[in-house]
């Protein structure tokens, strides 16, 4: 808290730098608890799994190919959450990436918060990689377990597939209290 007597100017400066600094204050409190959109940045993936140039500057800033062990790894920036190239208020509700691995591939995820995808909640997003030479590729988001109604609506939504090379949308089957998965794979 700042409590200062106004006896001359300087002192008068001091008191409207920390009103304004307190202002500050609470504004982002409000704004970290507010949910962030990813509409505008996931929507391409309904066009057979199409990334956006955000989408891509995502990937971009997670991982890299490690042309030496023809692997790729994740970025040391984004071990600590910091993501480059990626607008502020989508960094904002990320958190520090990490790697597992599941059999030939490795999932590069990024946890988030107060993220939200066609109005319903998102909590990560997977993008799941492997050598050069094994051909898996795609990304997958979680949503926070839903009710029915709001898991047909994500059902219903028109997902394009190219088959051609058989990418499109995949959206796991319901189970009430479960995570629901929306799987894009571009595997050839």
């Amino acid at each position: 808290m700042c409590f200062y007597k106004v006896v001359n100017v300087m002192k008068f400066k001091k008191v409207v730098l920390c009103s304004t600094f307190l202002v500050g204050i609470n504004s982002m409190e409000v704004q970290a608890n507010d949910f962030v959109d990813w509409t505008p940045v996931l929507k391409s993936l309904e066009n057979a799994c199409s990334y956006s140039k955000s989408l891509q500057n995502i990937e971009n800033g997670l991982l890299k190919l490690d042309e030496k062990k023809n692997s790729f790894e994740l970025i040391e920036n984004a071990k600590k959450g910091s993501y480059k190239g990626i607008d502020a208020k989508y960094q904002r509700v990320m958190r520090p990436a990490f790697v597992n691995v599941s059999g030939e591939y490795k999932n590069f995820r990024i946890p988030l918060v107060n993220s939200k995808l066609y109005g319903l909640e998102i909590v990560e997003l997977n993008f799941y990689k492997c050598n050069q030479a094994c051909g898996i590729n795609g990304m997958d988001i979680t949503f926070k377990p839903m009710n029915l109604q709001n898991y047909n609506k994500l059902k219903s939504r028109k997902y394009f597939k190219d088959d051609t090379v058989g990418f499109g949308v995949r959206i796991s089957d319901f189970k009430a209290g479960k995570e629901i998965i929306l799987d894009c794979d571009q595997s050839m």
